[in-house]
């Protein structure tokens, strides 16, 4: 093993639970940091991978009740749910065709 982080159980792992990330690049000293609220797996304190209870993973990396405007909503499971990037001249749309 090249890294291994501190887990929120206190023992040491190569890997990080789910709501938690590698924190750290060094060989000893790293941990596992939680994810912002409602974000299953993330990359960093700001940046999700995957959003869970049912909120949508948006363009900027946060998980959000509902989709930012020039975004719309895809999913409807309690994990996976994305904002997806309305076409472009759309500030507002309810899928990849219609305007709204």
């Amino acid at each position: 093993r090249l890294y291994t982080f501190r887990t929120p159980s206190a023992t040491c792992s190569d890997t990080c639970p789910d709501t938690y990330y590698k924190n750290g690049t060094e060989k000893v000293g790293g941990e596992c940091v939680p994810c912002q609220d409602n974000c299953l797996q993330c990359v960093s304190a700001n940046t999700c991978v995957v959003c869970n209870n049912s909120y949508f993973l948006a363009q900027s990396g946060e998980c959000v009740e509902h989709c930012p405007d020039g975004e719309y909503e895809v999913g409807n499971e309690e994990l996976g749910r994305e904002c997806m990037r309305c076409p472009s001249g759309f500030n507002r749309c309810i899928s990849a065709n219609y305007a709204s």
